[in-house]
């Protein structure tokens, strides 16, 4: 079970949700690990053909937990596997990104 990244499948579709509402969605380690795990079930998976990845509560994210940054986490992202969204790219699959954010 995954907390801070929500998943719901429709189909082909894979919906990844960014989850820490109360931070804007900002990533702590544990969010990065859950988006990476997210991610890589979905290359492992033949039945997936789009990722998208969005945020809830009217954020996408804020970026990188600065309160977290103080646990490690910046040595956790660097330290994670090259499992990525481009690599998620290649045919069949496509992965988009749902933003909502203001102009200015």
């Amino acid at each position: 079970m995954r907390d801070t990244v929500l998943e719901d499948r429709d189909g082909s579709v894979l919906l990844l949700t960014l989850n820490r509402p109360r931070q804007r969605n900002a990533f702590n380690r544990q969010m990065w690990h859950d988006l990476r795990d997210g991610l890589r079930d979905a290359q492992d998976d033949p039945e997936v053909h789009v990722v998208v990845v969005t945020g809830s509560e009217g954020a996408f994210s804020a970026g990188q937990d600065l309160g977290a940054m103080a646990g490690g986490v910046i040595r956790t992202f660097y330290s994670l596997p090259a499992t990525s969204v481009p690599s998620l790219g290649a045919p069949p699959r496509t992965s988009c990104f749902a933003l909502r954010a203001a102009a200015l």
